[in-house]
């Protein structure tokens, strides 16, 4: 086990790193992470508004998250062993819950690259992607709020105490109301529950859209219908 700490701390003198970051340095990376962290979380609700009835739990967790990720990369940054080490502790960490959207998931790399930014003081790195993402989602909205394309959605969930053949749903509806989208599935064995999203907000179509539903569904299936700003229950 020696020769190997040996030859990792060998290997990691090769790198030659040694302008490591004063104290002063340090706490200013921390503070402007945790800055940054608190913009986009505001961006983060800015770019999803009302269209998605859900709460903000990732986007809060920013102004956390980021000075933690920095802190992680300064402290890897000068020494190979300790980011080995740090990677293998880090391979036992799980999440029970799974992230649900794909723009979840890309807010989460935007962090993990804004604090690797503030990290090695690159902080005209960090805030040039956060100027983009805020121009992005402030033009997203603002497009949408237009109508020049529909970034809604409809939020339908179906109860029954039968098991529900999810598949009776997407081909009992139209190509005009999209893919449903599964957001979440509970099954056992006298409850069963799905939640899915149709991509546009569908208020216009809400009769339409019941009868179709309860066509392919039984008739003991509840179906309730979120639209953004306005709960219609079938």
């Amino acid at each position: 086990m020696g020769n190997v700490n040996n030859l990792l701390q060998e290997i990691s003198n090769q790198f030659n790193i040694t302008g490591q970051m004063h104290t002063g340095g340090i706490f200013a990376a921390l503070l402007i992470a945790m800055i940054m962290g608190f913009i986009l979380s505001k961006i983060y609700k800015l770019y999803f508004g009302s269209s998605e009835p859900t709460d903000y739990g990732i986007g809060n967790s920013f102004l956390l998250m980021m000075p933690a990720v920095t802190s992680i990369f300064i402290l890897i940054q000068y020494s190979l062993p300790l980011s080995l080490g740090l990677l293998g502790a880090l391979s036992f960490v799980r999440f029970r819950t799974p992230v649900k959207r794909a723009e979840d998931i890309s807010f989460i790399l935007l962090a993990i690259s804004i604090s690797l930014s503030c990290a090695v003081q690159f902080y005209h790195v960090a805030t040039f992607l956060m100027v983009i993402v805020a121009i992005y989602a402030t033009v997203r909205t603002r497009v949408s709020a237009f109508n020049l394309f529909d970034s809604g959605s409809t939020l339908v969930t179906i109860r029954d105490k039968k098991l529900i053949n999810f598949s009776d749903v997407i081909n009992g509806l139209p190509s005009k109301f999209g893919t449903p989208n599964i957001v979440n599935s509970q099954n056992s064995d006298n409850y069963c529950s799905i939640v899915f999203t149709i991509r546009g907000n569908k208020a216009s179509m809400h009769f339409e859209l019941t009868n179709l539903l309860k066509g392919c569904l039984q008739e003991s299936t509840s179906i309730d219908i979120f639209y953004p700003g306005n709960e219609i229950t079938a």
